[in-house]
């Protein structure tokens, strides 16, 4: 064990190292050697399904350009969830609580991986005159029905808050 594992150990375990029962190690070692010789990596079970059409509204709390502050951005979201991994596309269709004609509406792109009840995504938005990047950080709440959070996007280096609803 090299000198910062021993450290982490002590930190985690202050009366000393428990050991695991044999029968639990040995368990442990069949399924890293069974998962190995078949070239599969471990999979767990996701605790939540997060496929489905969504409800998303990003409100902008800060901005290099003040007049974007405040700003609820609405959009329509699908995810598709394979096993932790997640991805979907969508499209911004309200700013304010107000309906964006088709023409002004911009596609969203949305890829990332939960890990326990977190999701963590990269998104695109494609504008008319640019694309913006971003990225989400949203907690799963309830049943896997809500998220809620924050977010980052290099359009005018905005952030804020991010919560979705599933609509089915």
């Amino acid at each position: 064990m090299s000198t910062l594992g021993r450290a982490l150990w002590r930190t985690a375990e202050p009366t000393g190292p428990k050991r695991l029962p044999t029968s639990t190690l040995t368990g442990l070692i069949a399924v890293a050697f069974i998962s190995a010789a078949l070239g599969q990596p471990i999979q767990t079970r996701p605790a939540y399904n997060l496929t489905g059409q969504w409800h998303m509204v990003d409100v902008i709390e800060s901005s290099a350009r003040p007049q974007y502050e405040g700003l609820r951005l609405g959009f329509q979201v699908v995810l598709s969830q394979r096993g932790n991994e997640i991805s979907g596309t969508g499209e911004k269709w309200t700013e304010n609580g107000r309906w964006l004609p088709p023409g002004a509406r911009s596609l969203i792109i949305i890829e990332g991986s939960v890990s326990g009840d977190l999701l963590d995504a990269t998104f695109t938005e494609v504008g008319a005159r640019r694309s913006t990047t971003g990225i989400l950080l949203l907690r799963i709440q309830g049943k896997g029905n809500r998220l809620e959070g924050r977010f980052a996007c290099t359009a005018a280096d905005s952030r804020g808050r991010s919560m979705a609803t599933k609509a089915r």
